[in-house]
C-alpha cells in the first residue's frame, strides 16, 4: 500500500491526465468580470474544485500560465485575476478595459497581446547598465512599500463574488466549477493578499474558502516597512479556521546585487508566515531555487524574474510547487491525504527538488 501511495504521490509532479485549455476573459467581454482573469480548466466534462490564485508584485497572471495548466491538469479549474498593472510608462489599465466588443476568439488574443506588451514595457525598463537595473529596482520597491493591498484585496473579493453567476459562462459546456471547494492561493504579494483575505481584511464574501495556500509570499520590504494590513504582528497565531500550506523558496531570502534588497526578504518571508500557522498546516521549502522561478519558460518571465536570484532552470521549481498544490488541495478538497503525507516522509525519492523542511501539522482528532 506504501508503495502505491508513493507512486500517486510522484505522479502529482508531473502533468496529469486531463486534458486542459485556458481562457483570458477581459471586464468588457460578457460575463463581465470585474477584473482581467486568466482562467485554466480541465477539457473532460465534469464538476472540479477552483482555486483562486493572485500572482505577485507587478507580475502578469498569464506568466503563471505552465504552472497553472500542471494543476488544471489534475482536475481542477484555477482563476487567476490580474489585480494590478504593471506600474511603468503607460497606463496599461485602459488597454486592458478598453470598451469596445469582439468576438470572443479575437478578443482572447488580444488580451494575451496586451498582456505580452505589458510585460515588454516592463522589460525596457530594465534592460540598460547595472544602475539602471539598480534605480529601476529601487524606485519599483518604494512603490509598492508606500502602497497598501487594499485594493487588491477588495478587487479579489470582487472577483470572488463574481463567480457563482459569471464562471460557469466562461467555462465550456459540461464543465463545471464546484464553489463549495474552493481554495484561496497567491504567490509574493499575492499571497499577502491571499493571507489578509482568509483572515477577513476587505468587504464580505459570498463564498468560504476550504483551504489556503501561500507560494513563497511576501509581506514587504522588511519587518518595519510591511504591506496594509500589515498582518504579521508579533509573534501572534494566525485565527484561521481552514488548512493552510506555505511553499517558500531556497533563495528568495538572497539579494542578487547587494545592497539591493531580497525579493522574499527575512522578518516578511514564508517563515514568517508559516510560524504564526495553526494545524492543519504544512510548510515546504525548495532548495537551491528563487523567488520566481516557479514562472514560466519565456523571455517575458525571464527578465521579469531577473532582479530575483534564481536556480540554473524552473522547470523543477514550478513542477515542485505545482506538485505540492496539487497534493495540497486533494488532501483538502478532495479528503484524499495520501499524495501529501507521502511526499512529507518520501520527499527525497520523489519530489523533482530537494525540499527541506517538508512539515505537515494536523489537526488532533
Amino acid at each position: 500500500m506504501a508503495s502505491t501511495h508513493v507512486t500517486s504521490a510522484s505522479s502529482v509532479f508531473g502533468e496529469g491526465k486531463l486534458k486542459v485549455e485556458s481562457v483570458i476573459v477581459k471586464p468588457f467581454q460578457r460575463p463581465h468580470p470585474p477584473k482581467s482573469l486568466f482562467v485554466t480548466y480541465p477539457k473532460e466534462e465534469g464538476e472540479y474544485p477552483v482555486l483562486l490564485f493572485f500572482h505577485g508584485t507587478s507580475t502578469l497572471a498569464l506568466l503563471y500560465k505552465q504552472l497553472l495548466l500542471h494543476i488544471s491538469s489534475h482536475g481542477f479549474i484555477v482563476v487567476a485575476p490580474q489585480l494590478h498593472i504593471i506600474p511603468f510608462k503607460k497606463d496599461i489599465e485602459e488597454d486592458m478595459t478598453e470598451s469596445s466588443e469582439k468576438d470572443t476568439e479575437d478578443a482572447t488574443k488580444s488580451s494575451e497581446k496586451d498582456m505580452e506588451d505589458a510585460t515588454k514595457q516592463y522589460i525596457d525598463t530594465l534592460q540598460g547598465t547595472d544602475k539602471d537595473i539598480e534605480d529601476a529596482t529601487k524606485a519599483e520597491l518604494f512603490t509598492i512599500t508606500r502602497q497598501n493591498s487594499k485594493a487588491d484585496i477588495e478587487d479579489a473579493i470582487k472577483v470572488t463574488n463574481w463567480l457563482p453567476d459569471g464562471l460557469k459562462l466562461v467555462l465550456p459546456p459540461g464543465v463545471k466549477a464546484n464553489l463549495d471547494e474552493l481554495a484561496l492561493g497567491g504567490h509574493s504579494r499575492g499571497g499577502h493578499t491571499a493571507f489578509s483575505i482568509a483572515l477577513g481584511y476587505g468587504p464580505p464574501s459570498s463564498l468560504k474558502f476550504s483551504a489556503l495556500i501561500g507560494v513563497d509570499p511576501v509581506a514587504g520590504t522588511s519587518e518595519s516597512s510591511q504591506l496594509e494590513p500589515k498582518i504579521l504582528t508579533e509573534n501572534e497565531s494566525f485565527k484561521l479556521s481552514i488548512p493552510v500550506m506555505v511553499i517558500g523558496s531556497g533563495l528568495g531570502q538572497e539579494s542578487i546585487m547587494p545592497p539591493m534588497p531580497a525579493c522574499a526578504p527575512k522578518g516578511v518571508n514564508h517563515w514568517d508566515f508559516y510560524k504564526r500557522c495553526q494545524p492543519s498546516c504544512c510548510h515546504f521549502v525548495v532548495e537551491g531555487f528563487g523567488h520566481m522561478d516557479m514562472l514560466d519558460d519565456n523571455a517575458e518571465a525571464e527578465i521579469m524574474g531577473s532582479l530575483c536570484k534564481g536556480g540554473e532552470s524552473r522547470e523543477p521549481m514550478r513542477r515542485s510547487v505545482g506538485g505540492l498544490v496539487v497534493a495540497f488541495l486533494k488532501a483538502y478538497l478532495k479528503s484524499d491525504k495520501g499524495d501529501l503525507r507521502s511526499i512529507v516522509h518520501e520527499h527525497k525519492h520523489i519530489a523533482p527538488a530537494v525540499l527541506n523542511p517538508a512539515e505537515l501539522r494536523e489537526k488532533e482528532k
